[in-house]
C-alpha cells in the first residue's frame, strides 16, 4: 500500500485485500470522526494478488488540521505503509 495525504483528500493505492481496505476505512473513521467532517469514499481498480491492487480515494468536506494529518501519517507508518503528505 501507498498512502498519500492531503488536506482534503487522502488515497491509498495498492490495496491488495478487501480486509485491509476495510481495516484502513476504520482506522481512518475513528481518527477522523467528528460532527461537520463529511467524508466521501470512491473505490477504483480491484483487490486481489494480480494488478496494482484497488485504490480507496476519501474526499473531506473540511481540510484536516495539521494535528489529524501528523495522526494519519503515524498510523501510516506505523503500519510500514509509505506515506506522502501533500499540501
Amino acid at each position: 500500500m501507498i498512502a498519500k495525504i492531503g488536506r482534503k483528500e487522502l488515497v491509498i493505492r495498492e490495496v491488495h485485500t478487501h480486509i485491509d481496505a476495510r481495516e484502513i476505512i476504520n482506522i481512518i473513521n475513528n481518527v477522523v470522526l467528528s460532527k461537520d467532517l463529511k467524508m466521501t469514499f470512491d473505490f477504483e481498480g480491484s483487490p486481489g494478488p494480480l494488478g496494482e491492487g484497488m485504490t480507496i480515494r476519501i474526499r473531506f468536506s473540511k481540510e484536516l488540521s495539521d494535528i489529524v494529518i501528523s495522526v494519519l501519517k503515524k498510523i501510516f507508518e506505523l503500519r510500514r505503509i509509505p506515506v506522502k503528505v501533500v499540501k
